[in-house]
């Protein structure tokens, strides 16, 4: 596999398992030994999210602006741009699969009501039909 395949699929399946992994340990963290303010909660998961893709990042040497050849980029600015692109992927397929992990704080699907139909008679008269639910 040439050297871009390699770094999307890298990227991409290290988002994926970051995001899962985020997300495991979101549900196994204790809420009550946390104060019950979200956003703390938040910060522990990203800081969760941020180890991960450091070790990531160790483990494959992946480096995003010198596979894409911009300039000579500085080691440190590279690793800081694919640390970034792996935790913000993560956020993002996590907003793809839905939900946050937990199961119960998904919203119920939304109820689409049924279809009219409208019909007005040139006496004035209106009639309206439902059409039945698909099945």
């Amino acid at each position: 596999m040439n050297d871009t395949g390699r770094l999307i699929a890298v990227v991409l399946i290290a988002s994926f398992a970051i995001e899962r992994l985020v997300a495991a340990v979101g549900f196994f963290i204790d809420r009550d030994a946390l104060p019950p303010n979200a956003r703390k909660q938040k910060i522990v998961l990203f800081f969760v999210a941020g180890v991960i893709a450091a070790v990531v990042i160790g483990l494959t040497k992946i480096k995003l602006l010198a596979a894409v050849q911009i300039g000579e980029p500085s080691d440190a600015l590279d690793y800081f741009v694919t640390w970034l692109v792996l935790v913000g992927g993560a956020d993002r397929i996590r907003e793809f699969i839905g939900g946050s992990g937990g199961g119960s704080s998904q919203k119920p699907a939304a109820q689409i009501p049924p279809i009219q139909i409208v019909i007005a008679d040139r006496d004035g008269k209106v009639t309206v039909t439902d059409l039945p639910p698909a099945s």
